[in-house]
């Protein structure tokens, strides 16, 4: 198992996932990041739908990113940043 953080980033800011979960590999934290954008969308649809520039930074416990994810290629629109922070913690 590797301990992988999910970062909120858009360019100017960084939320960071200073928790993060133990998963066997970034196909598995793939998955994981998927759910946890779906699980925002359907809690708080209305700040889910001002998260189009934001991204999911994919990170091991040493920084390197493994992945991204870009919120808007899951169907998000219209951002405001300040909501983006609301995004259910994942671990």
């Amino acid at each position: 198992m590797t301990r992988y953080y999910f970062h909120l980033v858009n360019g100017y800011e960084i939320i960071r996932d200073r928790t993060g979960i133990d998963i066997l590999d970034l196909e598995d934290a793939r998955a994981e990041a998927l759910e946890a954008i779906q699980q925002f969308r359907q809690e708080d649809a209305a700040s889910a739908a001002r998260c189009q520039n934001w991204r999911i930074q994919v990170t091991d416990a040493k920084g390197n990113i493994g992945l991204t994810l870009e919120l808007s290629d899951v169907y998000f629109h219209d951002l405001e940043p300040a909501e983006c922070g609301r995004i259910p913690a994942q671990g």
